[in-house]
């Protein structure tokens, strides 16, 4: 699914560091694969 927010757009808006925001993104998508990797995506 393409991005249609950019990381710095978010670091800008809540005032943090890109890395942050990067950092943030990277461990939510671990921790939905995680839960969910295993089952099929319905879009």
């Amino acid at each position: 699914m393409p991005r249609q927010t950019s990381v710095r757009e978010i670091a800008d808006e809540m005032d943090c560091s890109e890395s942050t925001v990067a950092d943030h993104l990277r461990k939510a998508e671990a921790r939905l694969v995680s839960l969910y990797g295993d089952h099929p995506v319905v879009l």
